[in-house]
């Protein structure tokens, strides 16, 4: 069971790059709209003040997710998931926040994807850190997954 958790802050409308016309609030979207077709089971969630989306699919999810508004309040929006069940947190986000991050649920595999950056790197801890746009990650964490199975 998979949580996707969409940041739609006032930073995310910021382009992805100086060559982009997409925001990164485009590239999140666009990343959740591909993970909600993958995952077996999923909720959405978009965050400044935490919000579930109903079941949508494609552009339908696109239009759910809405406009940039507001502050971030990421730890709020991790902490609200550590007494549910899921078995995977994504968070699509600029890591901007106004709150301090901890980590996933014990026993819950979390994926920070930070859409914003134009480096590419990936870092292991408490989560596992996906730096740079790319559709490529969901299918990095699908193999991942595999390998560790």
């Amino acid at each position: 069971h998979t949580v996707l958790l969409i940041d739609v802050s006032g930073s995310v409308q910021s382009g992805l790059s100086a060559r982009s016309d997409l925001s990164r609030l485009d590239a999140a979207a666009g990343l959740a709209m591909m993970a909600r077709e993958l995952c077996e089971s999923c909720e959405v969630f978009t965050f400044t003040a935490l919000r579930q989306l109903t079941t949508r699919l494609g552009f339908a999810l696109r239009d759910a997710i809405g406009s940039p508004h507001g502050g971030t309040r990421l730890g709020a929006a991790v902490r609200y998931f550590q007494d549910r069940p899921h078995d995977r947190l994504i968070v699509l986000t600029d890591e901007e926040s106004q709150d301090p991050v901890g980590a996933p649920r014990r026993g819950v595999q979390g994926y920070m994807i930070n859409v914003a950056s134009t480096e590419r790197s990936v870092g292991f801890g408490d989560w596992t850190r996906l730096t740079g746009f790319s559709e490529q990650v969901l299918s990095w964490i699908q193999s991942q997954e595999t390998v560790g199975t």
